[in-house]
């Protein structure tokens, strides 16, 4: 008959600091431990944070990687991220294959067509809430995904290089 063993020399509190409220959580912290919600305690944050995102499916081995956010533009209503899905499944691909966490959120979409009376009022706004999503989730890097429209530089100025994807498909074609 075996004996049964006391919680704090097996099972998850044994493997996983996260739950052993004797140790502080490093506010220098990276991955899902760091930018923690302001509920009065760290340890509470965490759990409350780690409950969440695995009823999601996530496991505590992948949760412990560096999280690689993957921001993007995508929206049905323009016609520039109609490749935006696929593209976001590769990303995450390689950033699994590399030992990361992706996770994407959505920023702010924009297309002439489509916002009235002109994006121009928008392209504010758009900048903002980039880098204010990207201010407030617990993400150690971030990969900004965008249409070709002119706008999308303006997602974040200063992190976001910018290519035309719709022309190198045209050159390819015409290659």
């Amino acid at each position: 008959m075996a004996l049964p063993q006391d919680e704090s020399t097996s099972g998850p509190a044994a493997r996983n600091s996260d739950y052993d409220l004797s140790t502080a959580i490093d506010p220098e912290a990276v991955g899902l431990r760091q930018k923690l919600t302001s509920y009065g305690d760290a340890h509470f944050s965490l759990f409350m944070r780690k409950l969440f995102i695995k009823a999601m499916g996530y496991s505590e081995d992948a949760l412990s990687r560096p999280i690689v956010g993957i921001v993007n533009t995508y929206s049905s209503f323009n016609p520039c991220h109609a490749n935006i899905p696929q593209l976001i499944d590769a990303v995450k691909r390689g950033v699994q294959l590399s030992g990361g966490l992706a996770i994407d959120f959505p920023t702010i979409s924009l297309h002439e067509s489509f916002a009235a009376p002109t994006s121009m009022f928008l392209r504010n706004l758009m900048s903002m809430d980039t880098e204010e999503m990207i201010r407030a989730q617990p993400v150690d890097s971030v990969i900004l995904i965008g249409g070709a429209c002119a706008r999308c530089p303006l997602s974040v100025p200063s992190l976001m290089s910018f290519g035309d994807p719709q022309a190198a498909t045209r050159r390819r074609r015409l290659n």
